[in-house]
């Protein structure tokens, strides 16, 4: 239970493991969380409307989570199977949701530009999958137009 991950875990010691409630959740990690969680959605939203102001809202997030996902990580056992198990539970849902956007999307352009617009638009949606939207952005825009 959680007692044994807070002997097993020494971040989790001393007064960290006191200003735990009655579930086992830190308060102050649930904020930084939350704090994240927003600075992604303005974030986004700043990146349609307001690009110079973008940058404030991503400068921090993507290390916020990745700290907070570091200090809660707790490997036992061996780290192929932690590994296999991970990419199961994360790979998964994300390619399903991406399919399900690369779909959506391509019939979008279909119905608004055409069978060539919506072709190129499948081939962005099937990068951006892969390789991630920021350097679709980039590569993209210089060799498929």
């Amino acid at each position: 239970g959680l007692e044994g991950e807070i002997n097993m875990n020494p971040l989790l010691t001393g007064s960290v493991a006191a200003s735990m409630d009655d579930k086992g959740r830190i308060g102050g990690m649930d904020i930084a969380k939350g704090i994240a969680i927003i600075a992604v959605v303005v974030g986004h939203y700043l990146q349609n409307y307001h690009t110079a102001y973008m940058d404030y809202a991503f400068c921090f997030h993507v290390s916020l989570f990745f700290i907070l996902s570091g200090y809660f990580l707790n490997v036992n056992g061996e780290a192929k199977i932690f590994v296999r198990n991970k990419m199961k539970r994360l790979l998964k849902p994300y390619f399903i949701t991406g399919g399900i956007w690369c779909v959506l999307m391509t019939m979008k352009e279909m119905i608004k530009e055409g069978v060539p617009v919506a072709a190129k638009q499948l081939l962005k949606c099937v990068y951006a999958i892969l390789w991630g939207g920021a350097r679709k952005r980039l590569i993209l825009s210089n060799t498929i137009t």
